[in-house]
């Protein structure tokens, strides 16, 4: 895959709600309200203007509160599609500023709503064509698209209650520390009815699942990048035993950390 575009597109698709990371930049632009974004471990609220910016190596997704009704723009490039470019450019610091995290969501006024859409249709139009030069003209425009945003000032605020601000910060601090949820909620001095309704509420995940998918994460990490053993990594990102890490990484990731390993040697090489 080197570039997917979607213009317009409204109503469900299957990474909705679905936690997920990808060797891509992702960008989507909402045209509906209602719902929130989690990005880098922040949660935004997804209005009308409202224009994610996604490293999508780390884990994402989208929210909408009624999906049928979900309307927007969505470019997914793939990172190696845009290297020989950026590097080309000289950008790479440029396109590392631009997903970086600290705009990972911008809330766009009538004008910009309306110069992001154009830019985003001639995208969709370029890959339908069978130009020999289609290819290029993407990036181009894609560079357009970015360079409008990195002068863009008004940054979305992030959107949950300050008792999600204290468990997300608590599970940030105590991430490969071997925690209880009983514990979590009575170092933030929240009811654990209510810290769990709440989370699921606001992320359509529970905590517990949103422990294991950053641990498992970090555990991928390892995986793909050291010569750890297997059980090493699974102690070193919170798993109490090598049989726990090793059932819940099948149930997530649908094969063994060993055969993942094996995978992402063979796709590095």
């Amino acid at each position: 895959m080197r570039i997917e575009t979607y213009y317009k597109t409204k109503g469900y698709d299957t990474l909705i709600n679905k936690k997920h990371t990808h060797e891509s930049f992702e960008i989507i632009q909402v045209f509906s309200d209602g719902g929130n974004a989690l990005i880098n471990d922040k949660i935004f609220p997804m209005t009308k203007g409202s224009l994610f910016l996604i490293n999508s190596s780390e884990p994402h997704y989208t929210n909408p509160k009624n999906d049928s009704e979900y309307i927007r723009n969505k470019a997914v490039v793939s990172k190696k599609y845009m290297a020989e470019a950026i590097n080309a450019l000289n950008l790479t610091a440029f396109i590392e500023e631009i997903f970086n995290g600290e705009k990972s969501c911008i809330v766009l006024d009538d004008e910009g709503n309306e110069k992001i859409d154009y830019i985003f249709l001639d995208i969709y139009r370029f890959q339908q064509s069978k130009s020999d030069y289609r290819h290029g003209l993407i990036i181009i425009k894609i560079m357009e698209l970015l360079i409008f945003i990195s002068n863009y000032n008004y940054t979305a605020k992030v959107s949950y209650s300050q008792n999600m601000d204290k468990i997300i910060k608590f599970i940030n601090e105590n991430l490969f520390v071997n925690f209880t949820i009983d514990e979590l909620c009575n170092a933030v001095h929240i009811s654990k009815y209510y810290a769990c309704h709440y989370f699921k509420k606001t992320t359509s995940m529970t905590i517990v699942q949103y422990i294991t998918e950053r641990r498992l994460f970090e555990a991928k990490k390892k995986l793909a990048s050291t010569n750890d053993t297997i059980l090493d990594i699974a102690m070193s990102v919170g798993f109490n035993s090598l049989s726990v890490f090793s059932r819940t990484f099948v149930k997530y990731e649908g094969n063994t950390p060993s055969e993942y390993r094996k995978i992402m040697k063979y796709q590095q090489k």
